[in-house]
């Protein structure tokens, strides 16, 4: 397998997070976690069968939440 450093945006954080990763930015059960996502507050992308979380859209998410 190669050798290769995840790309990550300038603030580094990485793109794209698997479901255990978003969990560790916003602490929410899973459920919670994909019914935000299925409620269009997360932003996720469909690579192959596999789904991922935007990490731009978690920090978008968190931003709302400090608007409120």
């Amino acid at each position: 397998m190669l050798d290769i450093e995840p790309v990550t945006m300038r603030n580094g954080g990485p793109l794209l997070l698997d479901t255990e990763e978003a969990q560790k930015l916003v602490p929410v059960s899973r459920t919670t976690l994909w019914q935000l996502a299925t409620d269009g507050k997360i932003r996720t992308v469909h690579i192959g069968r596999r789904r991922f979380f935007t990490y731009e859209s978690i920090c978008a998410f968190v931003e709302t939440l400090r608007e409120e």
